[in-house]
């Protein structure tokens, strides 16, 4: 079977000539090495300028086009002979790129989708290209471009160069040994449309936004765009700048979170990411948005972990003071969806957030106890007060029971006034002991017995004279 890349382009003697271009085979053109001794000079180079200048020097073609020139003043339908039913993308690693975490496994993933006919390195060896079949309509080129370009963009968080929307943009001479080839490669015909957002029917606006009950789900939202790691963060703000946009359509939240997550993205990332990088960053915001909205949607459940306490207070009307051992904390009322003997489950977001401030310890939490609430769940904002529940059949026992306690305490009472009342007598007993004994001669006196009494019989008696 013929391959789809056995077809004819033009080819130009170097990038500036713009006149009598010639007519080369693309497969033959992909496959050659005639210049590869040229273009590793070019890939040893550091100096951009230096292997731009080079560069400027090969071969190049049109991969879209068969023309007649490249005259910039000429009309194009007065210079193309005929769409060759290809476009090329161009990806390179430093324009809007450099966040690509697997740039190494770029080329074996690009490679998995069935419409890309070819995919290699680019000229510095920097960057990638390939060539993706298209219907050969020369009015619609520049669609089936934005189209790609919005799909790369959005959902792989990958930047193409804006050249090849334009028929007549140039490809110069490259090779790649171990480049992809599909001869078999499918046609990509999707055209991109205009995005039109959707009027929001009353019905489906359950709740007013402008009421802050559901401004949980803003911060939810903000907190997990922030959170995303390195290589996912612009597909973590296209994700839930969609939800975002669902969740206006439904009337969950008001259009101004579409720039809530704009200044967020900026007040983080503002000082390191270039200007390029943050027009695509806030591009993926607004398309996320507009695609959400077409879709209305309810908010997710919410999701809490569970925090426990030793003792908790009503501190104000707008937060608890709770206790953990000798550490005492302040959690807004809003964050606190269930209140337990020992424990409230607070937002998890909100545990996060406060997990990585420097200012201050936050609370210690359960990460693996979380429990879910329905999405319209109002958030507590008032101790219960406890209430002992004693059955009928036991309230007289109950009673009985606690009036025997009281009498034993009585009891006790008197007891230990007894004892302490003994003891004062004992300490004047003995004083009045050291007293007498220098005044009186003690004697064993018992009738009728000569000899000592012993034991227990033993009678004793004071004979007291005076000394």
């Amino acid at each position: 079977m013929k391959s789809i890349l056995d077809i004819e382009v033009s080819c130009f003697a170097y990038y500036n000539e713009v006149n009598h271009p010639k007519t080369v085979n693309l497969l033959a053109w992909l496959t050659s090495t005639k210049y590869k001794d040229k273009v590793d000079l070019i890939r040893s180079l550091d100096d951009k300028k230096e292997r731009g200048l080079l560069k400027s020097k090969l071969p190049a073609i049109t991969p879209s086009a068969i023309l007649k020139n490249r005259i910039s003043e000429i009309p194009l339908n007065e210079k193309l002979i005929k769409h060759t039913g290809f476009i090329q993308i161009d990806i390179d690693l430093a324009k809007g790129n450099i966040e690509i975490s697997n740039w190494n496994d770029l080329k074996d993933e690009i490679s998995k989708l069935p419409q890309i006919a070819y995919f290699g390195l680019s000229a510095s060896g920097k960057g990638y290209w390939g060539l993706i079949p298209i219907p050969p309509d020369p009015d619609n080129h520049s669609g089936y471009f934005d189209t790609l370009h919005g799909i790369f963009l959005h959902q792989w968080g990958i930047e193409l160069d804006g050249l090849p929307k334009n028929i007549t943009s140039l490809r110069g001479y490259s090779y790649d040994l171990d480049a992809y080839f599909n001869h078999e490669a499918k046609t990509f015909t999707v055209l991109k449309k205009p995005v039109t957002v959707a009027k929001i029917p009353p019905k489906i606006n359950p709740a007013p936004v402008t009421d802050g009950k559901y401004q949980w789900i803003e911060n939810w939202i903000l907190s997990k765009i922030s959170e995303a790691m390195p290589g996912d963060r612009h597909n973590a703000r296209l994700k839930y700048s969609r939800l975002a946009g669902g969740l206006i359509a439904g009337g969950y939240l008001p259009a101004s979170v579409e720039q809530s997550i704009i200044d967020s993205y900026l007040s983080q990332y503002g000082n390191e990411d270039t200007k390029e990088i943050q027009d695509r960053e806030i591009e993926a915001v607004k398309y996320g948005i507009a695609e959400g909205i077409k879709a209305p949607a309810t908010p997710p459940p919410i999701r809490c972990l569970f925090v426990a306490f030793t003792d908790i207070k009503d501190y104000s009307d707008k937060a608890f003071k709770i206790w953990q051992g000798d550490d005492k904390f302040y959690i807004p009322k809003s964050t606190v969806f269930e209140i337990l003997d020992f424990g409230f489950y607070v937002l998890e977001y909100y545990l996060k957030k406060e997990r990585k401030k420097d200012d201050r310890k936050p609370p210690a939490y359960q990460s693996t106890a979380w429990k879910e609430f329905p999405f319209d769940a109002d958030p507590i904002h008032q101790i219960i007060e406890k209430k002992t529940l004693i059955h009928d059949d036991y309230q007289t026992e109950f009673d009985s029971t606690e009036a025997e306690i009281r009498e034993t305490e009585k009891r006790n009472q008197r007891l230990r006034s007894d004892i302490e009342r003994i003891k004062q007598e004992s300490q004047g007993m003995e004083s009045l002991f050291i007293q007498v004994a220098t005044l009186v001669k003690w004697e064993w006196i018992e009738p009728g017995c000569i000899k000592e009494p012993q034991g227990k019989d033993r009678l004793f008696r004071l004979k007291y004279y005076t000394t």
